[in-house]
């Protein structure tokens, strides 16, 4: 009997000794679990209290409303005529500054431009020239209700949703001119302007000029005070914004387009005794006004034959006075032919 009392009592002590052992295992284990815990909530309140000083050192971002009127002067400079057609789907031809020249371009009977085939330069004595290489125009903290005259932009600013901001970058990256004898032009209408594509095509052009743009555009968001900054922050009117992890882009391309009608036999206005056989508007035009017709000159009465109907506007362009009235009259035929083409085929759009 007092043998197994006392096994008894000794099973009892064995028994809160591995207990206390246990016990200060677990209180020990809680409380590395505790101050591990601890660690990181001061680390994280470290580093919150490192953002809120880095945002409390950030000036104050101004906002601006719209670009000067010598930014949007400049922004405009390029369109020395109104023989510019902007391009759909830009981003397509963002990259043709030079190497978009010299192509010809189709335009069928419902207005649509395409493509109609690339004309080395060496064939025809052609070369292409940077005439502009372009500029940031303004960089600006913008929000949706910048105000500007230039559509692309205003077009982009717009899309913004109203509580946000953004950097906004508008530059010109550059505009192209076609250098090609006037001759070799005549050589391009007679191949390719003239019975070579189907009777859908209304009008054949030359490009002799790109123009390209860019907007971009980066957003930044409203973000809470406490919130930890991953990325760069912007501090406008005591509020605090993320910058977005991407940038908007968008490209805005316009072609110079050259109308080749003018280089090719006119067999209507033969039979008006108006042109010579085999004569073209555009030997006509140097037969009147001499072989040293600029390609500007000769681009604007290609693409607006009303100049040739408008005998003060005419004389004014080319810069001479005297020109017989005989020659006046066949100018003015031939205009009014050309005029005619061209309404028609707007009509039949």
């Amino acid at each position: 009997m007092k043998k197994t009392i006392l096994i008894f009592i000794l099973t009892i002590l064995v028994s809160g000794c591995i207990s206390i052992k246990d016990h200060k295992k677990i209180t020990k284990d809680l409380e590395t679990s505790i101050n591990d815990k601890q660690g990181k909530l001061d680390n994280l309140s470290n580093q919150l209290e490192d953002n809120r000083k880095k945002i409390n050192q950030l000036g104050n971002l101004s906002v601006t409303a719209k670009p000067s009127e010598s930014e949007e002067k400049k922004a405009d400079q390029y369109k020395d005529d109104g023989n510019w057609v902007p391009l759909k789907s830009p981003e397509r031809y963002k990259n043709y500054l030079t190497g978009g020249l010299c192509i010809i371009w189709l335009k069928d009977s419902i207005g649509n431009l395409t493509e109609g085939g690339y004309l080395p330069f060496d064939r025809y004595k052609a070369e292409p020239e940077i005439v502009d290489p372009g500029d940031i125009i303004f960089k600006y903290f913008v929000n949706s209700k910048f105000n500007t005259k230039i559509n692309v932009v205003a077009a982009v600013t717009a899309s913004m949703n109203a509580e946000d901001y953004a950097k906004l970058k508008y530059e010109i990256l550059g505009t192209s001119r076609l250098k090609i004898p006037q001759d070799s032009i005549e050589s391009i209408a007679k191949k390719y302007a003239k019975g070579r594509y189907s009777n859908n095509i209304k009008r054949v052009y030359l490009a002799t000029g790109f123009h390209i743009r860019k907007t971009s555009l980066l957003i930044y968001t409203k973000m809470a005070i406490n919130a930890v900054a991953t990325v760069p922050v912007a501090n406008i009117n005591g509020n605090f914004y993320n910058e977005s992890e991407s940038e908007l882009n968008n490209w805005s391309v316009e072609v110079k387009l050259l109308d080749l009608i003018l280089f090719i036999p006119n067999l209507e206005l033969e039979q008006q005794k108006v042109l010579l056989k085999g004569q073209t508007p555009f030997h006509l035009l140097k037969s009147i006004l001499g072989d040293n017709i600029s390609d500007n000159i000769l681009q604007d009465i290609s693409n607006n034959p009303e100049l040739m109907t408008n005998i003060d506007n005419l004389k004014e362009l080319v810069g001479k006075k005297n020109i017989k009235q005989s020659d006046l009259n066949k100018l003015n035929s031939v205009g009014k032919s050309l005029l005619k083409t061209k309404f028609d085929q707007i009509n039949n759009k």
